[in-house]
């Protein structure tokens, strides 16, 4: 019996192999010479494999023309800030489930009668970066009348859990759902999708803990404006941009705040030194500690350029060398998924009120048995 050949466009091949964001070596086992050219066409076979290796549905691999971007996203900007034209697919999935679970979690707050956030919406880019975070900072309980607390995880999982408290749902991932499909820190650092009664921030969990705590702050800086965004919130970023700079300003007080900063500095010591205490203290990278230095004109421009590219050097060999969040699936899952939602969710499964499967598909869990494993962390 004679293989059943597909017609697809060669626009849509090159489409995909893009959209991936993988290498061409990857596609390296297909004739793409002859498919790109239209010399053959390829085999269902052959296309159903292409599509998975380039990770995208095969019913949009047969359309005439690539869909567009439907992300719910007002900005975007690479680590580097390059313009970019199109977005990973593992992107793009994450942003997708994040909207879902948003749209399940407002219908949810909305059946128990729950009021609108009133942090959605409640500042402006004219208020003043440092009283907004002081006021944010006493939201969060993240002052430093007590010590930042214990290991740099343990200081990040203190954010989550009190953004959470405010309502506000937070994902910290490395991967599109239980996949190991990885997300790229190229690519971006955190999203949010603002809604008045459940606003969602996702942060890319690739990157370091501190910056990981930054971008939380930064994605909740977009929150209180009211504007959702997909951006990389780096001390560089915005340049002509007021609503980056005002969400990075936001983040950095929060962090570092400057009358503290202003107290403990000694110029005197060795800056490495003086960024390994100031670190401790705030629970911030040494980058945002520079920053707020040169804010308070305790550096000079030319001396704040040299600390900020050699401790950014330090920064990215300490990333690349690190080990990755290992360990057990079940007990990280829920900073993955978000804390609340996913006891709202255990909660509405076990009433009966939400399906298995809407459920699984929720919680991106592969098998029944997953599923049971997520809803019993809640009930432990």
């Amino acid at each position: 019996m004679a293989h059943v050949r597909v017609a697809v466009r060669p626009e849509m091949l090159h489409w995909a192999m893009t959209r991936s964001h993988r290498p061409a070596t990857d596609f390296k086992a297909y004739p793409l010479e002859e498919w790109l050219e239209g010399k053959r066409e390829p085999t269902l076979n052959q296309l159903e494999k292409f599509a998975r290796t380039a990770r995208t549905p095969i019913g949009l691999m047969l359309l005439d023309d690539p869909p567009g971007s439907d992300l719910p996203l007002t900005d975007y900007r690479t680590i580097r800030s390059a313009s970019v034209t199109t977005t990973s697919a593992e992107l793009e999935d994450a942003v997708h489930l994040v909207q879902r679970r948003q749209t399940w979690y407002r219908d949810y707050l909305i059946d128990q009668g729950q009021a609108p956030n009133d942090l959605v919406r409640s500042a402006t880019t004219r208020d003043v970066p440092g009283e907004v975070a002081d006021r944010l900072r006493d939201v969060l309980d993240f002052g430093l009348a007590r010590r930042r607390p214990g290991t740099w995880q343990e200081t990040r999982n203190r954010l989550v859990t009190a953004a959470e408290s405010a309502g506000v749902l937070v994902m910290i991932a490395g991967y599109v759902g239980s996949t190991h499909r990885g997300l790229d820190v190229d690519e971006f650092r955190g999203f949010c999708l603002v809604d008045d009664m459940a606003p969602a921030l996702f942060v890319n969990g690739k990157d370091s803990k501190a910056a990981q705590m930054f971008t939380l702050l930064h994605e909740l800086g977009h929150i209180l404006l009211g504007r959702s965004a997909l951006d990389r919130p780096d001390l560089d970023a915005g340049d002509g941009d007021d609503v980056e700079r005002w969400c990075n300003a936001v983040a950095a007080n929060v962090l570092v705040p400057l009358d503290d900063l202003r107290a403990r500095f000694e110029p005197g010591q060795p800056m490495e030194d003086s960024l390994r205490v100031l670190t401790d203290r705030y629970r911030a990278s040494g980058l945002v500690v520079l920053s707020q230095l040169h804010h308070l004109e305790l550096l000079t421009w030319e001396r704040y350029i040299a600390e900020r590219d050699a401790e950014r050097t330090r920064a990215l060999e300490a990333l690349e060398a690190r080990d990755s969040d290992g360990g057990n699936y079940y007990a990280t899952a829920p900073h993955m998924i978000s804390p609340t939602f996913l006891e709202a969710v255990a909660r509405e499964t076990r009433a009966m009120r939400t399906t298995y499967s809407e459920a699984m598909s929720l919680l991106h869990a592969r098998s029944l048995k997953s599923l049971e494993g997520l809803l019993s962390r809640v009930e432990e």
